[in-house]
């Protein structure tokens, strides 16, 4: 890909329920819950995750990591990310509200759309697959990415 870059945005999951069981969350426009989001370009960089957690429990303590990787599908099977399907674990920090916190991670991927893959592609959208090491939380998952 070249290095000049002419459009950036993010693309954004409102609302994801996280557990200890990976889930998989569509990553796109949402004009309703943020305003400034995007498509996925067709061809475009994904520079970094941010993922903000809120009403972080379980019955003994809160979850301290969070597990996510990128994919192509709806099913989660096609990671795009380095990690592959095992993702990424980072810690959590601990925001200043209770039972919040928020991990980022840097991807620095090229992505490139391709429908012909043979499983459920959507121009203009990834998925987030992401679970806890423990208990439960809600997420609003952002996807930041560079176009040509």
């Amino acid at each position: 890909m070249s290095a000049t870059w002419r459009t950036q945005g993010f693309a954004y999951s409102n609302n994801a329920s996280l557990s200890t069981t990976q889930t998989v969350h569509a990553v796109t426009r949402d004009v309703t819950n943020a305003a400034l989001s995007g498509d996925f370009p067709s061809n475009c960089y994904i520079d970094s995750v941010e993922i903000f957690l809120t009403g972080m429990s379980t019955g003994g303590s809160l979850p301290t990591e969070v597990t996510v990787y990128l994919a192509r599908d709806s099913t989660g099977d096609i990671a795009i990310t380095p990690g592959g399907t095992t993702g990424a674990t980072q810690t959590i920090e601990t925001g200043f509200t209770a039972n919040t916190g928020s991990v980022v991670y840097t991807v620095g991927s090229d992505f490139n759309f391709d429908a012909s893959t043979g499983y459920t592609c959507t121009r203009g959208t990834l998925y987030a697959v992401v679970k806890l090491d423990v208990g439960t939380a809600t997420a609003d998952v952002r996807v930041n990415w560079r176009g040509l």
